[in-house]
C-alpha cells in the first residue's frame, strides 16, 4: 500500500511513473465471520466502538507527552483488555506494528503520523520503488562485511572487494543491526546500540492462495477485506486472521498474519501458515478449499538474512531511544530505514523519506 498517501512522497512517483493503485480502498469495507456467521450490523458496529476506544485510549499518551512524561508504558497498560471485542483490536494491532500490545510502546505508537489512506499498488509497491530508483546505479550480490571508521575516512569491506568513502549511509534493518551481521571497527556507539535493541523487528507474514476458477468468481460478492476468527461457547474469541479477498479482480486471497500465533506457526513451517490462513477461510466460507488451490506462496521476512523480521516498534519505556537512531555516528556514519523515522516507521514510505535526510546529512557533513 501507498500509507499516508496524502503525504507520501512515493504517491507522486506513482504518479509521475504510470502505476496505478486503488483510491477507494478502505480497511474499514470488511467482513467480519465468527465461525460461518457472519456478524451483524449491529455487532460490527459494536467492534468499531471497541476498536475506536482502544485506539483513542493510545492517542491519549501523545497529549500527555506534549504536557511532559508521556505514557510510555505498554500499549497494554492502556487498553481494556476486558471487553469481548480486545482480541479483534490486539490482532489488528499485531498487523499494524508487527508486535503485540504487551510489547509495543504505547507513546512509540502515537507518535506515528497516519492519514489513514491506504491506496495498494496495482503492480506492486515494490516494483515502484524499482522504477523509481532505475536511475540509480546499484550493486547486487555485494554485501559489506566490515565498516572501518578508524581513519577521516570509512572503509567498507564487501563482498567484491574494499571501498572507500567519506562517509556511508546504513540502510540495513535493525534487526540485522541487531545480529552484527555488519562488523564496525571501532563498535557502533553505546547508545546507537541500545537504540537498535530498544526498537527490533516484529512478525507479520503473508500467505497468498491462488484460487481456480469458478471459486474464485464466486468470492466476489464479499468485501475486499475479510477477518474471520472462532468463538466458543462461552463467546470468547480465538485466531482471528484477515484476508485481502480477489485484489484489483485477480484470483488471490492474501492472509496477513501477525503476533503470538504467527510465531508459533513459524516454528512448524511454512506449510502449517498455509493451513492456517486455509482453515480460517474454509471456515468462515463453508467451503472446501484445498483442491481448489492452484498455488501458494508465503513470505518469510523472519528469516530472510538481509531483513529478519517485518518493521519496527520501540518496545515499552524506550521511545525516546528512536530519535538516536537518525543522530550522524562520528561525522561520517548515518543510519537510515522505517525504524529511523520518528512520524513514518513501519512504512516503505518512512524509510525513503529517512533516506532522503540521511542523504542530505552526508552531503553536509562532506561540504563541511
Amino acid at each position: 500500500w501507498l500509507h499516508s498517501a496524502s503525504i507520501n512522497p512515493l504517491r507522486a512517483a506513482a504518479d509521475r511513473l504510470g502505476f496505478a493503485y486503488d483510491r477507494g480502498f478502505s480497511f474499514g469495507k470488511r467482513a467480519l465471520f465468527a465461525g460461518r456467521r457472519r456478524l451483524t450490523d449491529d455487532q460490527v458496529q459494536q467492534v468499531d466502538t471497541a476498536l475506536e476506544d482502544a485506539f483513542e485510549a493510545l492517542a491519549d499518551s501523545l497529549v500527555e507527552d506534549r504536557h511532559g512524561g508521556g505514557q510510555d508504558v505498554a500499549v497494554s497498560e492502556m487498553v481494556d483488555q476486558s471487553g469481548p471485542w480486545y482480541p479483534l483490536f490486539e490482532n489488528i494491532f499485531s498487523l499494524m506494528t508487527s508486535g503485540t500490545p504487551a510489547t509495543v510502546s504505547a507513546l512509540d505508537f502515537a507518535r506515528a503520523r497516519d492519514t489513514f489512506e491506504d491506496y495498494p499498488v496495482a503492480d506492486g509497491l515494490g516494483a515502484l520503488v524499482l522504477a523509481n530508483a532505475r536511475q540509480v546505479t546499484v550493486q547486487t550480490r555485494s554485501a559489506v562485511r566490515l565498516v572501518d571508521w578508524r581513519g577521516r575516512s570509512v572503509a567498507l569491506e564487501t563482498d567484491q572487494g574494499r571501498l572507500k568513502a567519506k562517509a556511508v549511509i546504513i540502510t540495513v534493518s535493525t534487526g540485522v543491526l541487531g545480529v552484527k551481521a555488519i562488523r564496525f571497527t571501532p563498535a557502533l556507539p553505546s547508545a546507537i546500540q541500545s537504540a537498535i535493541a530498544a526498537c527490533p523487528l516484529g512478525h507479520y507474514e503473508k500467505v497468498v492462495l491462488h484460487l481456480r476458477e469458478p471459486l474464485a468468481a464466486a468470492l466476489m460478492g464479499l468485501p475486499p477485506c475479510l477477518t474471520a476468527f472462532t468463538r466458543d461457547r462461552a463467546g470468547r474469541i480465538g485466531n482471528p486472521v484477515s484476508y485481502l479477498i480477489r485484489p484489483f479482480g485477480r484470483p488471490l486471497v492474501v492472509a496477513e498474519i501477525a503476533g503470538p500465533v504467527l510465531q508459533d506457526l513459524m516454528r512448524e513451517g511454512p506449510a502449517a501458515l498455509v493451513e492456517h490462513a486455509v482453515t480460517g477461510l474454509e471456515g468462515a466460507l463453508g467451503l472446501k478449499l484445498r483442491r481448489q488451490i492452484e498455488a501458494s506462496l508465503v513470505t518469510d521476512w523472519r528469516g530472510d538474512p538481509l531483513i529478519r523480521g517485518a518493521y519496527s516498534f520501540a518496545q515499552p519505556g524506550r521511545a525516546h531511544e528512536r530519535q538516536r537512531l537518525a543522530a550522524p555516528i562520528g561525522g561520517r556514519i548515518f543510519l537510515a530505514g522505517e525504524a529511523v523515522s520518528l512520524e513514518h516507521f513501519a512504512s516503505c514510505h518512512g524509510a525513503h523519506m529517512s533516506g532522503i535526510a540521511a542523504a542530505k546529512k552526508a552531503l553536509a557533513a562532506i561540504k563541511g
